[in-house]
């Protein structure tokens, strides 16, 4: 073999090498620890909390993606928070009234619709509000809770509050988003 032939055969190695060290580190950069397949839309990226309203109701997910949803349905209305995304889903947090949940909440980003006071259900009471009982009787608000609107009748809203709570408010004492700590 003459010295160039040796050196274009050489030449030809080296690039193959450098061809096949570069597909290996893409293929590896493109698989999560978890040897799943990866994305920039699978990415989990935190985002500063804002607050949303879900437009319709829906069970949530503890995964991005899952196959079948294995939270519990969350109401239309329901102020969330987002704290985080991955492609076409977002983490939430909520409030919850019958019990605490400490797992992961992952949403469809579809299903939420921006935040306006007029279509939460949720908030807080107004400092100093008056609750009453189904007999029209004043009763004991929660402090500093969230609430929840049950229904709606005339000037006033029937709310829950963690705990089992029930009572009626004045529409005017209702201050939507329980995320909020500027009440």
């Amino acid at each position: 073999m003459n010295q160039t032939s040796n050196w274009l055969s050489k030449r030809f190695e080296l690039s193959l090498l450098i061809g096949l060290t570069l597909a290996v580190i893409i293929i590896s950069l493109s698989i999560g620890a978890n040897g799943k397949h990866t994305n920039k839309d699978d990415e989990r990226v935190d985002v500063t909390p804002t607050e949303w309203i879900i437009e319709s109701p829906i069970v949530f997910s503890a995964e991005p993606n899952e196959a079948k949803p294995s939270g519990y349905e969350l109401f239309a209305g329901k102020v969330v928070q987002v704290t985080q995304t991955s492609g076409e889903w977002v983490k939430v947090n909520i409030f919850t009234y019958d019990g605490p949940y400490d797992g992961d909440i992952w949403l469809p980003r579809k299903v939420l619709t921006q935040w306006e006071a007029a279509k939460a259900q949720e908030g807080r009471l107004r400092e100093g509000a008056n609750v009453y009982a189904e007999n029209g009787s004043m009763i004991k608000a929660p402090s500093n809770t969230p609430i929840r609107i049950e229904e709606s009748s005339g000037e006033r809203y029937r709310i829950s509050a963690p705990g089992g709570f029930t009572g009626f408010i004045d529409k005017a004492d209702f201050l939507p988003n329980p995320f909020s700590k500027n009440y």
